[in-house]
């Protein structure tokens, strides 16, 4: 199917056949990314007098319970119900369907170099995307509702990578305000937090975020951006399950756009 729609006074086609898939498969038989010392995904087949919900056990059908922690086993989306319980949920949270996405790829550097800052728990050896990296990235470019960070090095790795063992990069305060000036109600990243991962129990950057741009924004971690994805512009379809929660599981698509 070919769409077609305006952004900026441009015109824009997309062909939804194109979809290029952010989410990181829960995979409940191999292996999954490991954070903040969480569980993995596990699923297990009903059983019931007379009933056997697993096909291989020779029951009739395959039914089963499933056991997750969002914020770690996979990409997930996160709304400010997470620092707020009285907020909405993600599928509240976000009123739109598809939406302009820009798609930025980002070199980590350490904290000390940046000369930017986070809290007392922040290391000068912490790697960081800075908001000097997203201003050098982004130029003169316009920023849409949503966008799309994707950190160095990329590799395959990161589907599955323990991140207890091997601490990620993080957001710098200026990176968390300069988005947020900027407008950006939805950020989908391809790290676990946009915190450090021992933050002192704070998660500065969500409060940093949600109290600057409200409860209609949305953060997505453990996202994962294939290599074949270039920088720039994209439709953004970001599916939600309907779960009032902080975070769910989450599949965001993204769209190549053609200016007309």
């Amino acid at each position: 199917m070919l769409l077609h729609f305006e952004w900026q006074e441009r015109g824009y086609s997309v062909q939804t056949s194109q979809a290029i898939d952010l989410s990181r498969a829960v995979d409940f038989d191999a292996e999954q990314p490991q954070f903040f010392g969480l569980p993995r995904a596990e699923q297990h087949s009903i059983e019931a007098t007379g009933f056997i919900g697993d096909t291989r056990r020779g029951g009739p059908c395959n039914c089963r319970t499933l056991s997750l922690s969002p914020h770690a086993n996979g990409t997930h989306t996160e709304s400010m119900q997470h620092i707020d319980a009285t907020a909405p949920g993600p599928a509240q949270a976000i009123s739109q369907g598809l939406m302009v996405a820009r798609l930025i790829t980002l070199q980590p550097t350490s904290l000390a170099q940046s000369r930017e800052h986070y809290n007392d728990c922040g290391e000068p050896q912490d790697e960081i995307l800075s908001a000097a990296a997203l201003k050098a990235a982004l130029s003169d470019e316009l920023l849409p509702q949503a966008v799309v960070l994707r950190s160095l090095p990329n590799t395959s790795d990161k589907l599955c990578q323990d991140y207890d063992t091997n601490w990620a990069p993080y957001l710098s305060f200026e990176a968390i305000d300069w988005l947020c000036q900027a407008g950006v109600l939805h950020l989908i990243l391809d790290l676990p937090s946009i915190d450090r991962h021992d933050d002192g129990g704070e998660l500065p950057n969500h409060h940093r975020f949600w109290q600057a741009m409200g409860a209609s924004a949305s953060i997505t971690e453990l996202a994962f951006v294939p290599q074949t994805a270039l920088d720039g512009l994209y439709l953004l379809d970001l599916q939600l399950p309907n779960l009032l929660t902080d975070a769910v599981p989450s599949r965001p698509l993204i769209y190549p756009v053609t200016e007309a």
